[in-house]
């Protein structure tokens, strides 16, 4: 039996979304784990609801997204990196650079090509105008990009 996909999105706090439904048994989780992105497994959580009186079963997959996404900028669709900075697995917290330097990397895991930009809410005070992507000669513009979630680091090819 095949589970039912309700809903896939992203929210602006940076959040996505999978909400699945499925009658008369439980979902199994499993199986739609492939649309998690390997990046965004980390802070995944599992959410289960079922509706006895009809007997309807919800599984809600919820990460902080570290993907490709589709923004919209001035009519336009621009490919970009949306990367959840958080913390590593030793529990520190993560700069900037570095993660600007994982988004680079998914970035150009999925494009093929170096991202040149990479935005975020607000610039730390003293923050360089341009980080350098490691083991490449490429480097990307710092800019403030006033809607990205708190956060959250964006790269991409073009300027938002």
């Amino acid at each position: 039996m095949a589970a039912t996909l309700v809903e896939n999105s992203l929210s602006r706090y940076g959040l996505h979304l999978v909400h699945l439904v499925q009658a008369g048994a439980a979902i199994d989780a499993r199986a739609y784990l492939e649309l998690v992105p390997e990046y965004g497994r980390e802070t995944l959580e599992m959410r289960r609801r079922h509706e006895a009186d009809l007997d309807v079963h919800h599984l809600y997959l919820l990460w902080n997204a570290r993907e490709l996404v589709t923004l919209k900028a001035a009519g336009r669709d621009v490919r970009a990196v949306m990367w959840w900075i958080g913390r590593d697995e030793k529990k520190r917290h993560v700069s900037l650079r570095e993660a600007a330097n994982r988004a680079a990397m998914c970035y150009f895991e999925q494009v093929g090509e170096w991202p040149k930009y990479a935005g975020v809410r607000e610039l730390p005070e003293g923050a360089a105008a341009r980080i350098q992507i490691n083991g490449s000669e490429e480097s990307m513009a710092l800019w403030a990009i006033s809607w990205a979630p708190a956060g959250y680091v964006i790269v991409s090819e073009e300027a938002i």
